[in-house]
Parts: C-alpha cells; sequence; structure tokens
C-alpha cells in the first residue's frame, strides 16, 4: 500500500521537485512535455490511442541505467496533454515504489486503479503546472485590483477561467477545479493571511472538520467560476 500524503505534504513533495529539476516560480508557465524531454532516463512519446477516455500510459525503468517512458494520446489537444504528462510524470516520481510496473490512466478511474494514487497525479500535476503560491496571489490581486477599478467582478467570472486557462497552457476545466481545489487556501489569503502562513486542507479534510467558506466574501465569486 502506498503511504498516504495529504495536499500539503503532497504540495511539498512537487516543491522538492521542482527545485531538484532547476524549476522556479519565476519560470512560469511551465510545458511538462519540454521539461519531462530534458531528463536523461525519461522518454515522452505521442500514439493515437483507440481506447476510449485513456489519456497517457507511464512505465517504469526495469534498471537504474534504463528509461521512464511517458506516451500521451495524440489526439488530444496541447493544453490537455500538458495535464496529462504532468500526470503521469507525478506517477514515476511519486509512485516509484509501488507494486505495478505501468500506470494506465483514463478519464476516470477504473475500478482496478487505486484511487488514491489517481488523487496525487491529479492534484500533483496540478500543483506543478500552477502553484498555488502563484494562482492564489494571482487570482486574489486581480479581484482586489478589479474591485478598485470599479469593475464588476461579478459580472466577469464567465472569463476568469478563459484567461487563465490561456496564461498556463491548460483547459478551463483544469482551471475551474484548481479554483475548486484551492477554494480555501484562496478566502483566507484574500482575508488576509500572508502566502507561507496558509493552512493547507483538502476538501475532504474541510469536510471532516466542518469548515464552512460560505462567509468568507471570495466565496460568492468563487462559486462562480
Amino acid at each position: 500500500m502506498h503511504n498516504y500524503l495529504n495536499k500539503v505534504t503532497l504540495y511539498k513533495r512537487i516543491e522538492e521537485h521542482r527545485n531538484r529539476w532547476g524549476v522556479t516560480l519565476s519560470n512560469y508557465p511551465i510545458n511538462t512535455i519540454e521539461l519531462c524531454k530534458s531528463f536523461k532516463h525519461l522518454t515522452v512519446k505521442e500514439v493515437p490511442f483507440f481506447t476510449t477516455g485513456l489519456r497517457g500510459l507511464a512505465t517504469k525503468r526495469n534498471t537504474f541505467d534504463g528509461m521512464d517512458i511517458i506516451i500521451l494520446n495524440e489526439n488530444r489537444n496541447a493544453q490537455e496533454k500538458n495535464f496529462d504528462c504532468g500526470h503521469e510524470l507525478i506517477h514515476l516520481v511519486e509512485h516509484r515504489n509501488a507494486k505495478t510496473q505501468s500506470f494506465h490512466c483514463f478519464e476516470k478511474a477504473m475500478p482496478n486503479q487505486n484511487k488514491f494514487m489517481e488523487w496525487q497525479a491529479n492534484e500533483g500535476s496540478a500543483e506543478l503546472i500552477l502553484p498555488y503560491k502563484i494562482f492564489i496571489k494571482q487570482f486574489c490581486d486581480d479581484i482586489i485590483d478589479a474591485k478598485r477599478l470599479g469593475i464588476n467582478v461579478r459580472r466577469n467570472a464567465c472569463f476568469v477561467a478563459e484567461s487563465y486557462a490561456q496564461r498556463y497552457n491548460v483547459t478551463e476545466s483544469f482551471i475551474k477545479n484548481r479554483v475548486k481545489s484551492l477554494a480555501y487556501e484562496m478566502c483566507q489569503y484574500y482575508s488576509g493571511t500572508d502566502l507561507d502562513d496558509l493552512k493547507i486542507l483538502s476538501r475532504s479534510q474541510l469536510s471532516t472538520q466542518n469548515i464552512d467558506l460560505k462567509k468568507n466574501p471570495l466565496y460568492s465569486f468563487i462559486k462562480m467560476i
């Protein structure tokens, strides 16, 4: 059984990986495919998949000097493949000791898949592509600036996902999911908590701890994204 990593620990792990790979916050936006191609023992290929819902594959190398392999579905667009490649990369770096030799990643987790490892790969890829320290600050500061300029942020909520998706080479659904995942942390920052002091909790942890975000002034806007 793979060791449990909660959200805050996973984010710390992603930060450690970025530091080891020489990726700083000033390097963003990043292309995960180009990042993977820069690694000595990793090969990235694209082929047309015919299996419904299959997004990517990752295979771990058998020997120290061997090659890890990531195979992406070339039928998906560049924004989707940016996330898919990040997802497979997280499998390779976080699940190296898992019993399985390869990972087959679908649009929805299959019954025989480890749903927790799939969550790790999804959340880890999201943090790799759009780190919370970048996104939360930009998102909240943009809202504060819009209000200062008299812009109706509620009326412009529908354009938020589109603008950030273009900026970070991801899909609009990626941005919407990122907002939902970081809602608690965004509300903290919006209320004056420093980025380095944010309490990082997953949605399941929020539910377990009975934390209600509805009273935060940012929450009503977040719901509209």
